[in-house]
Parts: structure tokens; C-alpha cells; sequence
């Protein structure tokens, strides 16, 4: 079998941080409407800052314990001017707290770590303190992704603040997941620092993971888009895989600014749209997902991972927003979409526009450095008013990518789109659904409706675990 860390460093979650950083100068710098004199003025609903400078009553369940923090790039405050590092620092100078050491998920805690590529623990040069890495494949196969006892010397109380965008196959749960076991086993405390995440967590959709196809990218028995935040899967995790931390797992809750007190509210569609629309507020969790657009695109693309001949963007300034390869015809591929699956394309396409033909040549990743043929994704304007638009945008993308997908199975095989079976059953974790995918003759509607049963089961076990009702 091949094991999960191999696996994973296929998938290639996070490529081209050049690219990314030339698209996070242009987020940081963008007009802000709610900024004023460098102060955030009339902040919308849900800070998603639990730890802002100054409202360190959020942080009062951290004092007096000795921290490991794991965080990344996107463990920032509500303004963005401080990274959690800094703020738990300030605290641990003030002798608040002890801040004694990082923890970095993979791509390292500044997030300067190529995809894929494992690295061990170091001292930081500006915190100087010691950085634990838990994506080390100096370790045993059991231990690449955990805290592991010695990291766990003198330390109290294990801290995480990572952003994550709601979906199975993004790292972070299974990071956050083997840090709340390994907190179990050594007795420490365990307390995250929530997140709403981008996908605005209401959703849920996608293929349910068989166990048996268990790995990094999927980590439990969830559907591929979880309606849930870092803290509820915690308590999830916690309760359904007998890890039982009971009162030594705490999540500080994001807060309502209006009033100043931890959020019971789950945000609406239009919510969450908003709020994180404004590019300020935008911290993007891997370099791939620039902004939003790209988080809603990655929620259903991320399917066409399974087949290691075609591009979608990684290494572009467009990741997620082309899909090509050096062999495709767009003109023939859009043709055949509108002659065979007009159905689809009503049903599904109503916020997505198709652009063709797109040329782009990845710097990275798939097709490194050849001319790629494919199609552009456009998202069209959204009517904020209707819920029931935002309802059917958010629950769109993953039918868009099925359509995409069977298409392009029908005018090349397989074979020639190096469809990755032991991959796509760790992907999608269901023999079911990528049955129905490469069957020609079962329809993108079939295939969403095949997942209804489990994703209503699903919500029943889900709703015992929400924060934010």
C-alpha cells in the first residue's frame, strides 16, 4: 500500500510562493474601506481575530501555562499587523505566559517550504526559539506528522492558530488532528484559536472518505467539503475517534465586534462572502489560494488532482482559474460541453463563466515550463442580496468540476490524462464516486446525488459538534 506521506507529496498542495508573494504585496497594500489611519474603523461581523492587540481577555485561558505554538503565515491578527508569534512573544515577555516553542505544519511556519518537501526541526533566527517540524521524514512512518514527546518537554499547553478553507484534503485538519492526539498521550493541554473558514462553513458536499483509504489528505471519515471550522472538527475528532481529551481541549471562539463577546451565530452566505471580499481581511492559507476566488474554485478542482496530465494553474499566476494541458484543443473540448452536456452547463454553470482558448505555462508543478492549451474560469457578479443565489453559487463547484471532468474523459482516455487510481482513491476516498466518474454513462447529477445519504448522516453528527449555530 502506498503509505499517506507518499501520497501527499504527489498532491502537491502549495506551489510557487513567488508567485504568491507578488500577489500578497498587491492584498496588503489594496484600499481597505474599513481602514482609516491604519485602524481598522467599523469592523464587520465576525472578526475572525480572536487574539487582537488589546483584547487580551480572548487570551486570559493561556495564561500562566508554558506554550507550543503551531501556527503558519495566516495566524495573523484581525488588522494584520501582528502575527500570533509576535502577540503570544509580547505575552511571554511580559510574563503573562511562556511562550517555549513553534510548531510548523508543512510548508513551515513562515511558509517558505517548497510543496511536498519534508524538513526537519531548527532554531528560528527571530524568535530564536527552538521550531519543531511536524512534516519530518526523519521520523518514524507513525510519527511524520506529530508532536512527539521531546518536543513536548515542559510544555503545558499546545496552541493552534492556522487558517483552514474547509475542505478534507487540506493538511491542516490532519496536523491539527495528530497534534490533539499526541496532546493526549502526553498530557497537555490543547486549545485552538478559531477560524471561520472560507468556504464560510455552512457547506458541506462531496464524496464521503472510506476509512480504509485513511491518509494525510484525509484524515477521518468526512465529507470532502466539512461545514466546519478548525474547533469544531477538534470536538469531532475528539468524541468520534475515542481520543477524549474532554475539558483539556478548549477553542476560544471568533468574536461578534458588535458586542464584544465570543460569536454563537453561524455567518450567512452573504456573511461570509463579504467580509472576507474585502482583501485586507484575506490572509491566504497557501500560495496557491491567492484570495477567495481561488478558495471557492479549489473547492471543486482540487478533484481534477487525480489526474496527473492536466494543469490547473499551480505555478501560474491563475491557479485553479485555467485547466489545460499541451495536448488539449479547448475549441474541440468547449464544443463538445455544449453538445453534450448543455444540461450541466444550465444546471451548474449559471456563476461560472467558461474563457477559451487560454494558453499559460506553469513554472512549477504539472507540465513545468511547456505551453498549455485549456480554459479559463471566470466567476460572474453575485447578486449579495439573495441567499438563495449564494446558497446555489457555494454548492456549485464541485457538479462544475465533475462536468469538466467527464468531459475531458471523453475526448481523451485515461491513460492519456494519467488518471491516478491509488491516488484518487486517497483524493476522494470513495470507490463509489470514482466509479461513477470514469462510467460514461452516468451523469454529473447521479454522481451529487449518490452522496446524499452520507452527507445527511453526516450533518446529523455534525450538528452535535457546532460552535456556531
Amino acid at each position: 500500500m502506498i503509505s499517506s506521506g507518499h501520497l501527499f507529496k504527489e498532491f502537491h498542495l502549495l506551489v510557487n510562493a513567488h508567485e504568491s508573494k507578488k500577489t500578497s504585496l498587491r492584498l496588503y497594500h489594496h484600499h481597505h474601506p474599513y481602514r482609516k489611519n491604519n485602524e481598522i474603523q467599523n469592523k464587520p461581523f465576525l472578526s475572525r481575530d480572536v487574539i487582537e492587540p488589546g483584547v487580551n481577555n480572548y487570551l486570559t485561558p493561556l495564561y500562566g501555562h508554558s506554550i507550543g505554538l503551531i501556527t503558519n503565515p495566516s495566524g495573523q491578527s484581525y488588522s494584520l499587523s501582528r502575527s500570533t508569534i509576535d502577540l503570544l512573544m509580547e505575552l511571554s515577555k511580559e510574563g503573562k505566559l511562556k511562550l517555549i516553542a513553534l510548531f510548523a505544519p508543512e510548508h513551515g511556519v513562515y511558509g517558505d517550504k517548497p510543496p511536498g518537501q519534508y524538513f526537519g526541526d531548527y532554531i528560528d533566527s527571530v524568535t530564536h526559539l527552538p521550531v519543531y517540524s511536524l512534516y519530518n521524514d526523519q521520523h518514524s512512518q507513525n510519527d511524520l506528522y506529530k508532536p512527539l514527546p521531546y518536543m513536548l518537554k515542559n510544555i503545558t499547553m499546545l496552541v493552534l492558530d492556522i487558517q483552514d478553507v474547509g475542505m478534507r484534503p487540506f493538511t491542516f485538519i490532519s496536523t491539527m488532528c495528530e497534534s490533539l492526539k499526541s496532546s493526549k498521550e502526553n498530557h497537555v493541554k490543547f486549545t485552538i484559536l478559531d477560524r471561520i473558514d472560507y468556504l464560510n462553513g455552512r457547506v458541506i458536499g462531496g464524496p464521503m472518505l472510506d476509512l480504509k483509504y485513511q491518509s494525510f489528505i484525509g484524515i477521518y471519515k468526512l465529507p470532502l467539503i466539512t461545514g466546519m471550522t478548525m474547533g469544531e472538527l477538534a470536538k469531532l475528532f475528539d468524541t468520534e475517534m475515542n481520543i477524549q481529551m474532554g475539558d483539556q481541549l478548549s477553542i476560544i471562539p471568533v468574536k461578534d465586534d458588535s458586542s464584544k463577546t465570543y460569536s454563537k451565530k453561524r455567518p450567512s452566505f452573504r456573511e461570509i462572502r463579504e467580509y472576507f471580499k474585502q482583501p485586507i481581511l484575506y490572509l491566504p492559507p497557501s500560495p496557491n489560494l491567492p484570495y477567495v476566488d481561488t478558495v471557492e474554485l479549489y473547492s471543486g478542482l482540487v478533484l481534477f488532482e487525480a489526474m496527473y496530465n492536466v494543469s490547473i494553474g499551480r505555478g501560474t499566476t491563475n491557479p485553479f482559474q485555467v485547466i489545460g494541458a499541451p495536448f488539449i484543443d479547448s475549441r474541440k473540448w468547449v464544443q463538445l460541453l455544449h453538445s453534450q452536456y448543455s444540461k450541466e452547463l444550465d444546471m451548474y454553470f449559471k456563476y461560472v463563466q467558461i474563457s477559451y482558448p487560454t494558453y499559460f505555462i506553469p513554472t512549477q508543478d504539472i507540465h513545468t515550463n511547456k505551453q498549455c492549451e485549456g480554459i479559463r474560469l471566470v466567476l460572474r457578479p453575485l447578486d449579495y442580496s439573495s441567499d438563495s443565489q449564494i446558497d446555489e453559487y457555494y454548492q456549485s463547484f464541485l457538479p462544475i468540476s465533475l462536468t469538466l471532468i467527464k468531459s475531458l474523459l471523453k475526448l481523451y482516455d485515461a491513460n492519456q490524462l494519467m488518471w491516478r487510481n491509488s491516488f484518487a482513491k486517497s483524493l476522494i476516498g470513495n470507490d463509489q464516486t470514482i466509479q461513477l466518474i470514469l462510467d460514461p454513462t452516468v451523469s454529473v447529477e447521479e454522481i451529487v446525488r449518490s452522496w446524499q445519504p452520507d452527507l445527511d448522516a453526516f450533518n446529523t453528527i455534525r450538528s452535535r459538534y457546532l460552535i456556531y449555530k
